[in-house]
């Protein structure tokens, strides 16, 4: 096995992976937008941060020989999506964060090779460690809306695990 050459070429995938990046980040715009109506208004910086992804992704489709910068911003997105809903709130729990990491770990190990997807990882580790620790510190959200803000968690959970699946069928 060479550790200096990904599992899956991604020039190979790039298209597909970017529109799937494209299609996950528009759903968690969607969703987020949602919350906005529940009275959410910590939701529309979510909402601009996914509608960030999404036109990264699409704009990636076509472009760029590597998925190591998307691999990091989607982190550091998820993590900012994280801190901003917080972690305080009745009703929270980890799922999409596990999620969301599960997806872009995913992704880093299949398109990235390995000494590269290690250092994803570390990454992701670090950017987890920060929401566990900072995040509880940074609730904005309401508390009289916590069965609300579960029931979007547990929808960009789907949403993050869906797209894991989607990866490794991709792969397969």
């Amino acid at each position: 096995m060479d550790l200096r050459r990904a599992p899956i070429g991604y020039l190979d995938i790039r298209r597909d992976y970017q529109t799937m990046r494209f299609l996950a980040s528009a759903s968690i715009a969607v969703t987020t937008l949602v919350a906005m109506a529940f009275g959410m208004w910590w939701a529309s910086i979510i909402t601009f941060v996914a509608a960030v992804l999404a036109v990264d992704a699409w704009r990636r489709r076509t472009n760029g020989d590597s998925a190591e910068p998307t691999v990091y911003l989607d982190m550091t997105l998820i993590a900012l999506g994280l801190l901003i809903s917080g972690s305080a709130h009745e009703g929270h729990s980890h799922a999409a964060q596990a999620a969301g990491t599960a997806a872009v770990i995913t992704a880093a190990i299949l398109i990235l090779p390995m000494a590269r997807s290690a250092v994803v990882m570390v990454y992701a580790a670090f950017t987890n460690a920060l929401v566990l620790v900072i995040g509880p510190r940074l609730d904005f959200t309401d508390p009289t809306l916590a069965d609300e803000l579960a029931y979007i968690e547990q929808l960009i959970t789907v949403i993050l695990l869906v797209t894991t699946a989607v990866i490794l069928y991709g792969a397969a």
